[in-house]
């Protein structure tokens, strides 16, 4: 074997590898590092706003606007908010749906309403403390109209 010989070049070349590895490492972790503070602060802002959001939909749930009550049928509600907003011939489909308990429940699909028209609905429908709405579907169309699949239950 051969004995390698230590000068001043092979010192002064290791010396220079070794903190050419160094700074390369330490800039690759600082760089990983800096992403992943990042990307951990995006994640708890995330966790944060779904909170708030969690908390308003529940203060919303629980503190209603208006505290009015229903007190007619849910069909005739529904027949009584389509005449008022001109809307009784976008109706295409309503019907009872049964239910095990004290709760009414209606299905209603509505085709071709503009915009307002949808808000008009849900503004009605929100202003009563014993009406709820279990499901809602709304399907855009080109021409700006939407069809509006929705599910409302009466206590």
């Amino acid at each position: 074997m051969q004995a390698v010989k230590i000068t001043k070049e092979n010192i002064y070349i290791n010396i220079v590898v070794a903190i050419v590895i160094f700074f390369i490492f330490f800039w690759t972790y600082s760089f990983f590092n800096t992403k992943m503070e990042q990307t951990k602060s995006r994640y708890y802002d995330l966790v944060n706003q779904i909170k708030k959001v969690q908390f308003l939909v529940q203060e919303l749930n629980n503190n209603k606007i208006y505290n009015y009550t229903l007190n007619i049928g849910l069909l005739s509600f529904i027949q009584q908010l389509s005449t008022k907003n001109n809307i009784e011939n976008h109706i295409v489909n309503l019907k009872t749906i049964n239910s095990n308990n004290n709760t009414e429940i209606v299905y209603v699909k509505f085709n071709s309403l503009t915009l307002n028209q949808l808000l008009k609905i849900i503004k009605d429908i929100e202003l009563y403390n014993n009406l709820y709405i279990q499901k809602f579907n709304i399907i855009k169309h080109q021409n700006n109209l939407v069809n509006l699949d929705i599910v409302i239950s009466k206590t």
